[in-house]
C-alpha cells in the first residue's frame, strides 16, 4: 500500500512539474498572408493596470527582441502615460524610424477552483486533516493578446491569444510568457 501511495505521489509531482513548465499556451493566432516584411525597429507597449507589471513586460519583450537583432524600445521609457492612447502613440512615432508596434493587452482574468483528490492540502495537515479525502485549489488564469501592427499602414500583421496560469510567487512568469510568444512569432516567421 505504501508503494502505491509513493507511486501516486511521485506521479502527481511529475505532472505538476510538467504543468508548471507550460504555464503559457498560445490558444489562437493569425498572420496576414501578405505580410513578408522583416521589422527592424519595434515599439513595445503593454496595456496593463500596474505600471510595475507594464515595465517588466515591456522590458522583457524589448530585451528578447534585441537578442534577435531587432531594435526595440520599451514604451514606458518614451511614453510614461499609464495608458497611452492611439493618438499619443501615433504622434510619438512620427519621424522616429519605427516600423512596427507590438501591443500586448490583458483581455481578462478568471479564477478556477479545482478539487485535488488524494489527501489533505499539504499546508493544512493536522490531526483531523488525515480524514480528508482531498482539497480545493484556486488558480488564476490570465487571457492576453499580443498584436503586431505595421506603423506605415497601421494594419495588424500578426496576433496571438494566449492563456497563462498565474502564480503569485513566480518572478519569472513574465519572462516565460514572453519567451512563449517570441517562440511563436519566430515559428510564424514574424521575427528572426
Amino acid at each position: 500500500m505504501s508503494r502505491m501511495v509513493g507511486w501516486m505521489t511521485c506521479s502527481l509531482l511529475i505532472a505538476s512539474l510538467l504543468a508548471a513548465c507550460a504555464a503559457t499556451t498560445v490558444t489562437t493566432f493569425w498572420k496576414d498572408p501578405a505580410a513578408h516584411r522583416k521589422y527592424q525597429k519595434v515599439l513595445v507597449i503593454g496595456m496593463l493596470k500596474k505600471m510595475e507589471n507594464r515595465r517588466s513586460l515591456e522590458d522583457e519583450f524589448a530585451g528578447q527582441l534585441q537578442s534577435r537583432g531587432i531594435s526595440a524600445t520599451a514604451g514606458y521609457s518614451v511614453l510614461p502615460d499609464e495608458k497611452p492612447t492611439k493618438e499619443i502613440v501615433a504622434e510619438f512615432l512620427k519621424g522616429k524610424g519605427y516600423d512596427a508596434v507590438l501591443l500586448i493587452r490583458l483581455i481578462r482574468e478568471k479564477k478556477q477552483r479545482t478539487y485535488v483528490e488524494g489527501g489533505p492540502a499539504p499546508t493544512s495537515i493536522s490531526w483531523g486533516g488525515y480524514y480528508a479525502s482531498g482539497y480545493y485549489t484556486v488558480d488564476r488564469i490570465a487571457y492576453a493578446e499580443a498584436n503586431l501592427f505595421d506603423v506605415e499602414t497601421e494594419k495588424l500583421v500578426w496576433t496571438a491569444a494566449s492563456e497563462t496560469w498565474l502564480k503569485a510567487s513566480d518572478p519569472k512568469m513574465i519572462r516565460d510568457y514572453v519567451s512563449v510568444i517570441m517562440e511563436h512569432m519566430q515559428k510564424q516567421d514574424v521575427v528572426p
